[in-house]
């Protein structure tokens, strides 16, 4: 997929997810895209959800994506692998959720570099900016992680983020325990 807008679609249910994309068993490269104001309920990645694929993205922009009681309001991975280089996650939300930007669940360990996840969140959402379970290692190189509402990064159940060249800042963690830039537990 080359310079598309995928806007303004919806998906709703208890399965899978993708309102804007669903990627299963596959490997495709998204190339100048923008994926904005999508929205899903009770599902997992309102503007990308990828189970069991590897997609490579570069310079796309996944903004103001809303999921509803789901996992990943811009982009969601389960048992995936995806490679972002150059991508902005913004203004997207997962309220009542996990990961307002991005969510990896599942042992899921994407690569990120030349990344910007800000003002991410949404009404009670863990790790608004990038939200890590199960397994989850992500790499991070060159990242900016900014203002985003419900924690910055949050990892959880042997889930371990690596880290090169990251800048944390401006997060805010309103809910129980934990940090507003990192939690690990």
């Amino acid at each position: 997929m080359k310079n598309m807008t995928i806007s303004s679609n919806s998906r709703k249910g208890f399965d899978n997810g993708g309102g804007g994309i669903h990627c299963e068993n596959s490997k495709p490269i998204m190339e100048n895209l923008i994926i904005k104001s999508n929205s899903a309920s009770h599902v997992r990645g309102a503007g990308i959800y990828c189970k069991y694929s590897d997609p490579t993205l570069k310079n796309v922009k996944i903004l103001g994506n809303n999921n509803l009681e789901g996992y990943g309001g811009g982009f969601c991975c389960e048992h995936s692998s995806p490679t972002l280089l150059n991508v902005e996650i913004s203004n997207n939300s997962a309220n009542q959720g996990l990961g307002g930007g991005m969510c990896c669940i599942d042992e899921s360990s994407p690569f990120l570099k030349d990344i910007t996840i800000s003002n991410n969140g949404g009404d009670m959402v863990y790790g608004a900016g990038l939200f890590c379970k199960d397994g989850s290692n992500p790499s991070l190189e060159n990242v900016r992680i900014i203002d985003n509402k419900g924690a910055g990064i949050v990892c959880y159940n042997n889930s371990s983020p690596t880290l090169l060249n990251v800048t944390l800042s401006r997060n805010i963690w309103a809910y129980g325990i934990g940090g507003g830039g990192i939690l690990c537990m």
